[in-house]
């Protein structure tokens, strides 16, 4: 990559720079990289590897430029309206975000409680903030869970499961779902799926896949560009089971909660997606800021950059990129599948559907039951089939507000997610001249850790299986004993113990400003003039109403101010002329307005 005078082109010299005073890269190399290039590239060079580590965000409102965590905010506020108007972040957003960014990777061990709650006070933008979080992620996937078998234990049995014609049936179970998306969708690959299939059913007389590894990743190679990454992953979930399988030392686990969830988020589909929850009335709110504030090609899967299709997904709407606005929701529109929800970055959720979605899993399951079949599966909604790279619960202090938890809120805990955030500026609600005021307010952030796995305070998800349903109610006791002990009866009985733990957890999952403690700019104020066409019959209409009223004239400029005529012309200066000139005042506004 050699210019025509020989030098290096700025990308080549981002990637050989050996200078470690210079930490800021070049802005021009962004547009060799699309968002997803970024999160494959290798760096081999410690010195690069540094600078890429932060880079300059030169747009925020203060006229200061920061470095902020590799990539920024790709898309965010650069929408033309946004550019022309010099928008950006503000210095509290760029802090909210450190402090996201910080609650995010403290702990990115599996299980960890990476998130929080976003409780700026209302009108600081916690939704562009938000928004500018999932941007720095884009094309991150989730964690995947440890291995928790003894992969020496399962390559001896596959030793002698491979010589073995019977695991057969085995090997071509895990293929099943390639097979059955060839049919639908791809006939042409048959062919080719079935060589694959055939030199991978047992037994090998041969020396090939030695390990369970070298079996699988010999179907992922062959496979790949003949069936999307969302089959593979079916795939892999078949692979792990056998797996799981073939340790019986392991089973104990199985009883611990963590190796539940384990299994558990082995077996969903992982997913880069985001999924919001908001309530019925911010949908549309949501879905404007998103096509005001994020420029969307940025993060769309096409070549050219032009395409819009496939990054926002608005339940009961569509993809947003065909959305008409204001939209027209159609709770009856059928959820998309899993595998179609989780190639989008962003999927906006009601809660009307997640009260749907419940009432479907209740009613599946009573049918399951009734019906034999199984029940971890087969009553899962699309939104339960998937590991969620990120949740968000927009207006999230309904799920502290209840004692005894509702079905929705119940739903939503059970979803399978690496990360989580409520957004609330009034994350504890209730009367604050109610004597148990602090007591309540103690008990929803309880809750809401919940909602946030918090290790002791909150609960694991370890499956949606309804048998054990006691003993999850159990977990959620133990850990608001917790909470009372360690944190509620100390604090309100002033005790020095339980104002430090809740300071401490506060700190950890908190991320709030207050509109006295920073300084906004003041408010901008244009005048404007608007000229509205009025029909030519609805004229005549205010003409001889306002004639027949009278001679008023009081009354008159009173109604004509009121209607805005005086200061601005909602009418033409033909029709205030023919009202002046006929009709001399009025008295009746009220008549007029009606009529009007």
């Amino acid at each position: 990559m050699m210019s025509n005078q020989g030098k290096h082109s700025p990308l080549l010299d981002l990637f050989l720079r050996i200078n470690t005073n210079n930490s800021r890269i070049d802005s021009s190399v962004w547009d060799f990289l699309s968002i997803q290039d970024t999160y494959k590239l290798r760096v081999l060079s410690k010195s690069t590897r540094d600078a890429l580590e932060k880079v300059e965000y030169n747009r925020c409102r203060d006229g200061t430029d920061y470095l902020v965590p590799f990539p920024g905010f790709p898309g965010v506020l650069l929408t033309p309206s946004d550019v022309k108007n010099g928008a950006g972040l503000f210095t509290h957003q760029l802090a909210s975000l450190k402090a996201m960014h910080k609650a995010e990777n403290n702990d990115t061990q599996f299980g960890a409680l990476r998130g929080g709650i976003l409780g700026d006070a209302p009108g600081l933008g916690k939704t562009i903030t938000m928004l500018a979080l999932i941007a720095s992620t884009a094309g991150c996937k989730p964690k995947e869970p440890d291995e928790f078998y003894d992969n020496e234990a399962i390559n001896e049995h596959w030793k002698i499961m491979r010589v073995n014609p019977v695991f057969r049936e085995e090997i071509l179970k895990s293929l099943k779902p390639i097979r059955d998306f060839i049919n639908v969708n791809n006939p042409k690959g048959y062919n080719l799926f079935r060589e694959v299939a055939e030199f991978a059913s047992p037994p090998y007389s041969d020396r090939r896949f030695p390990t369970v590894g070298a079996f699988e990743a010999f179907v992922t190679s062959k496979m790949k560009g003949t069936v999307p990454a969302s089959t593979i992953d079916l795939f892999r979930m078949k692979v792990v089971a056998f797996k799981a399988g073939l340790d019986k030392r392991n089973r104990r686990l199985f009883n611990n909660p963590i190796g539940k969830r384990m299994m558990l988020e082995r077996n969903l589909i992982p997913a880069s997606t985001n999924l919001i929850i908001v309530p019925d009335a911010l949908l549309e709110h949501w879905a404007e800021q998103i096509r005001r504030h994020i420029k969307i090609e940025v993060f769309a899967d096409s070549i050219d950059g032009h395409g819009c299709e496939g990054v926002v997904y608005i339940d009961g709407v569509g993809d947003i990129s065909t959305a008409r606005f204001p939209l027209n929701h159609n709770s009856s529109k059928p959820m998309l599948s899993q595998f179609e929800l989780a190639n989008y970055l962003i999927v906006l959720v009601p809660f009307s559907r997640i009260e749907e979605q419940n009432y479907m899993r209740k009613r599946r399951r009573n049918e399951d039951v009734i019906l034999g079949t199984d029940l971890s599966t087969a009553s899962r909604s699309p939104l339960l089939r998937l590991r969620w790279f990120r949740i968000i619960v927009d207006e999230g202090h309904e799920l502290g507000e209840h004692e005894a938890a509702t079905d929705v809120t119940n739903f939503i805990n059970d979803l399978a997610s690496e990360r989580r955030w409520v957004m609330s500026g009034t994350p504890t609600t209730g009367d604050e001249d109610s004597p148990d005021f602090t007591a309540k307010g103690l008990d929803q952030l309880q809750r809401l850790l919940l909602f946030l796995r918090h290790p002791k305070y909150g609960m694991s998800c370890d499956g949606q299986d309804p048998s054990v349903k006691h003993k999850r109610e159990l977990k959620k006791e133990l850990a608001k004993s917790a909470w009372n002990d360690d944190v509620k009866i100390p604090f309100l009985n002033k005790i020095e113990s339980g104002r430090e733990k809740l300071y401490k957890i506060l700190h950890e999952v908190m991320v709030m400003h207050k509109k006295e403690d920073i300084n906004l700019p003041k408010p901008i104020f244009k005048q404007g003039e608007v000229t509205i066409f009025i029909p030519p019959s609805v004229q005549s209409t205010i003409v001889d109403t306002v004639h027949s009223a009278g001679n008023d004239t009081a009354a008159y400029l009173e109604a004509m101010a009121n209607l805005g005529v005086s200061g601005r012309r909602l009418v033409s200066e033909e029709l205030r002329r023919e009202i002046e000139l006929k009709c001399k005042g009025s008295a009746r506004f009220d008549l007029l307005l009606s009529e009007y």
